[in-house]
């Protein structure tokens, strides 16, 4: 990170899924490319499902760009031949409603010009447009104004023609998860022999019930699923998995936006070494990792000064509820990765104090790691330097201590995990090569007899869905001040 920073700007590949890639060849002109004429309505929101779009495109059907909710974004309708082949010039060319939450998103299906047997790409390219919501809260974002246009993932859908003309009335959606599931079938499978017997299993290994209550499962409940009602309708490891990152990566993208233009109003010296993380723990105080934890004193941000240090490679993961304890990582100083651990620090004081440490044997690595939500239940994954297997260890903690629960051995390719609600089921994700993740149940309801379960359900391919947000500057929004570490300072903004 520079120490001057001209503009603050994040792209939304933050954004954990990724998107179909371009088609290849196709011979069929473009017979669209114009922009209908929308005719608003009052009123309408993309929370509230029993409201009328506010938009209206006469016999053909509404569509909504749902991530993040995109307005003046451009999306593209290509068709698809019997054969799998998508024509990369689009029929039809469509721009997104402006305006607020209430009105923005919403574009033109042309539904009524389709084939009801063909198949057709929407697609979003990414390079046009502004969300509104990128925390998906169904709110809009406070500092809209100082997003960047067109800096976002692109994301499509595959459908049939038919399937939009059997809306109705209702809304065809382009969200994460339609983006998620037409990814499991590249170009090559898009052919009209037993598509939607392809699409099937994969549709029900995300959606569990029947959002459009017509009696099946299938894609038609994918295009109408809403996120901000519907999230109750998708199977646990979307929902509290793939979900829960997306919304993080929104909230960080909203943290970097918070501010238009910035000036330096205040730094100290400090040895952030390679972790570069200033943490505000409250309106007077910052903590910074790095080759040393460091307590700074920002009461005044124009005079800053270190308060205490504790003299660990640190790298902070988060606070125990009542903000009074660091939850952290270490590692040897004079190691370049392996032998890393886990650390609790008090923070009530001044001068940070280890709580204390779980430790690796000589050859371990803690490769990754979790918490419950109540913070009372630590998970591990643990890996051999250079060989397998791994290991999952689970502990209870507290602020002041940690107690081995149980370590059992799981696959070499274990990567990621994360927890279910009721702290029953752990899913692990393997990581077999770059283009597949596989995700896997973990039965803990004994600790006696852990339970593992057949293979889960495959990632989006290219992308690991499940690692955590990129690191960011913190925000303290009491002081309306933005606080960035590089190597050797801690540096203050506030707003030009």
């Amino acid at each position: 990170m520079k120490n001057k920073i001209k503009n603050i700007c994040i792209s939304a590949t933050l954004l954990v899924l990724t998107s179909c890639g371009g088609g290849s060849g196709g011979t069929t002109p473009s017979t669209g490319g114009s922009n209908s004429t929308n005719n608003i309505n009052s009123g309408g929101t993309t929370s509230n499902p029993n409201t009328p779009p506010p938009v209206s495109y006469g016999s053909n059907a509404v569509g909504v760009l749902q991530t993040g909710l995109m307005k003046n974004a451009e999306v593209t309708i290509h068709e698809i031949s019997p054969s799998g082949r998508v024509d990369r010039n689009p029929l039809f060319k469509e721009t997104t409603t402006a305006g607020d939450i209430n009105h923005a998103g919403y574009f033109n299906t042309h539904s009524s010009e389709l084939k009801d047997n063909s198949y057709y790409l929407y697609k979003y390219v990414g390079r046009s447009g502004v969300a509104l919501d990128m925390n998906m809260d169904g709110k809009q974002d406070p500092h809209v104004d100082n997003y960047p246009e067109g800096e976002y993932d692109s994301v499509s859908v595959v459908v049939k023609g038919e399937w939009i003309k059997q809306l109705g009335n209702k809304v065809f959606r382009i969200t994460y998860l339609s983006d998620l599931i037409s990814n499991k079938l590249k170009y090559t499978a898009y052919s009209t022999s037993g598509y939607e017997d392809k699409y099937q299993p994969i549709v029900q290994k995300y959606i569990k019930n029947d959002i459009n209550s017509d009696g099946i499962i299938d894609m038609k409940d994918v295009i109408s699923f809403n996120p901000l009602i519907n999230l109750k309708d998708t199977v646990g490891e979307y929902r509290n998995v793939i979900w829960k990152n997306i919304v993080i990566a929104g909230r960080v993208f909203m943290n970097m936006h918070m501010f238009s233009k910035v000036r330096e109003v205040g730094s100290v010296d400090v040895n952030c070494g390679e972790a570069m993380y200033g943490i505000v723990k409250d309106d007077t105080r910052v903590l910074v990792d790095g080759s040393k934890f460091t307590m700074i004193d920002t009461t005044d941000v124009t005079s800053m000064s270190v308060l205490g240090e504790l003299d660990k490679n640190i790298e902070f993961i988060e606070f125990s509820k009542n903000k009074n304890t660091v939850y952290a990582l270490t590692k040897d100083k004079s190691k370049s990765y392996l032998n890393r651990s886990f650390v609790s620090i008090d923070i009530s004081t001044d001068s940070p104090q280890l709580n204390y440490e779980i430790s690796n044997n000589p050859n371990e690595d803690l490769f990754s790691y979790r918490f419950s939500n109540d913070k009372s239940r630590l998970y591990l994954i643990k890996r051999i330097e250079n060989g397998s297997p791994r290991y999952l260890e689970i502990y209870d903690i507290s602020e002041t201590q940690a107690t081995l629960l149980k370590r059992h051995e799981i696959s070499s390719k274990a990567s990621d995990l994360y927890i279910s609600e009721n702290k029953n089921i752990l899913y692990v994700v393997e990581d077999y090569d770059n283009a597949l993740n596989i995700i896997r149940e973990i039965d803990i309801s004994n600790l006696n007899s852990i339970q593992i379960k057949g293979k889960g359900f495959e990632t989006v391919s290219g992308r690991d869905l499940f690692s955590q947000a990129s690191k960011a500057p913190y925000v303290n929004e009491a002081k309306n001040t933005m606080f960035v570490c590089s190597k050797t300072k801690l540096i203050a903004y506030k707003e030009k």
